[in-house]
């Protein structure tokens, strides 16, 4: 199994690339959200599989949203075929619980339109509440760039969960995998 790249994405381009300090997934570094951008990705897959996948994003981040959630990221695998993986940071299992270790297997997949490519996603970090401490930090942040446009991590829920999901459909090669044959066309 090849894992080709691993993205954390949380719709945010600002202080959002990966650096020395950016664990990896099976020696390979987590890239973030300006990463993929410049990396020009475009996630091939079947127009159902796209449509399932918006549909279980959309359900799962207005889920986190109706509880006040938010920071959270996609975490997009792109590799060659279904794997088992563990997270560097996460390479001593005696000093971490089951429960909160990045040991992933990710058996939902979908495959996509280019031969041998396999994308899995999963929702991650999505323990972090929208209080008084994260409103504060985000005035902070903004006050401290010096503008109110500045696109940070910290947003309120319902701008977060809107503003990630944006960004994945974005991402999407909406011409991948159209029919070359309509029956209705006989």
């Amino acid at each position: 199994s090849n894992i080709r790249a691993v993205y954390d994405l949380k719709g945010s381009t600002y202080k959002r690339e990966a650096n020395d300090q950016t664990p990896h997934i099976n020696h390979v570094q987590i890239q973030k959200d300006g990463n993929f951008l410049k990396s020009n990705v475009k996630l091939r897959m079947k127009k159902e599989d796209r449509e399932s996948l918006r549909i279980q994003l959309g359900k799962d981040t207005e889920f986190l949203a109706s509880h006040n959630i938010f920071d959270y990221s996609v975490l997009l695998i792109i590799s060659d075929e279904t794997m088992h993986f563990k997270c560097s940071h996460c390479s001593n299992p005696g000093d971490i619980s089951k429960e909160t270790c990045c040991d992933l297997s990710l058996d939902h997949h979908i495959t996509s339109c280019e031969e041998g490519t396999v994308y899995k996603f999963s929702l991650i970090d999505y323990l972090q509440e929208y209080n008084l401490y994260r409103k504060s930090e985000s005035l902070y942040k903004k006050a401290r760039a010096a503008s109110t446009s500045i696109d940070l991590s910290v947003q309120e829920p319902g701008r977060y969960r809107q503003r990630l999901l944006d960004f994945v459909n974005q991402a999407f090669d909406s011409t991948c995998c159209s029919p070359t044959f309509d029956e209705n066309q006989k």
